[in-house]
């Protein structure tokens, strides 16, 4: 999964055994999102609201739109879902931000940004062009 840059863990650029670290939080709330948004339920709670609020929320909704492309239903409700035009505004400029970056390579994006919001001194530079 590392075919670009190394892993901050074990410096690997191909079959990293620290993969699932990286991507399981990230994933495991888009998944959360999927499900509550395809289900209709959840929506608006606390724990479909902290899938959005981990500073990399613009990272989820991307991927959460990939996914769409292959889902009809969760298509179906994420258009329901963000109908206003100002939502639908936040919602393309989020998908915008990660045009050039792959499904398989968004949860490094997502963890860049993360760490990035917990650099006071702003040291830190993104490794992803986003």
């Amino acid at each position: 999964m590392h075919d670009r840059e190394p892993c901050e863990h074990c410096g690997k650029r191909t079959a990293c055994p620290h993969y699932p670290a990286h991507a399981a939080g990230f994933l495991a709330r888009v998944q959360l999102a999927a499900r509550c948004l395809r289900t209709g339920t959840g929506i608006g709670s606390r724990a479909y609201d902290n899938c959005f609020e981990m500073f990399d929320g613009d990272a989820v909704v991307a991927m959460l739109d990939r996914w769409a492309e292959r889902d009809p239903v969760l298509r179906a409700a994420i258009d329901a879902e963000w109908r206003c035009a100002a939502a639908r505004q936040g919602w393309s400029r989020a998908v915008a931000r990660f045009i050039t970056v792959s499904e398989d390579r968004l949860p490094f994006a997502a963890r860049q940004l993360r760490d990035a919001e917990r650099d006071p001194a702003g040291t830190l530079q993104l490794g992803l062009a986003l």
